[in-house]
């Protein structure tokens, strides 16, 4: 469990229960397995360095792997696709990143491919 200090407290981030984490400009937001999401101060590749397991698929989305319910393969060239996760969410992949996002997920069995 790691921890990351916002707004003058301390909140505890445990990577299992990370979804997703989506950027707005300088800001982040963290989506929770239980549906809530927290708002921080730090940019994605702050996360993005502090936690390598999450894997960047976009230019405003890291995912947990473990959280992928289906990856949707793109019939066109020009499209990465996109990620389906365990809550629903829906996620745009990059076309420049779906190699590395479809290499990453290759021994992953659980994900569903189209």
């Amino acid at each position: 469990m790691s921890s990351i200090h916002a707004a003058g407290v301390r909140h505890q981030l445990c990577l299992d229960k990370i979804i997703a984490i989506t950027a707005s400009i300088n800001y982040s937001y963290i989506h929770y397995t239980n549906g809530t999401t927290q708002l921080h101060s730090r940019t994605l590749k702050w996360f993005s360095d502090q936690f390598p397991s999450l894997i960047r698929i976009h230019k405003a989305s890291l995912i947990n792997t473990a959280q992928i319910y289906h990856y949707h393969l793109p019939a066109i060239k020009n499209s990465g696709g996109y990620v389906i996760m365990k809550n629903n969410m829906r996620l745009d992949v990059s076309r420049r990143l779906k190699v590395k996002v479809r290499n990453h997920l290759q021994p992953q069995s659980t994900v569903v491919y189209a």
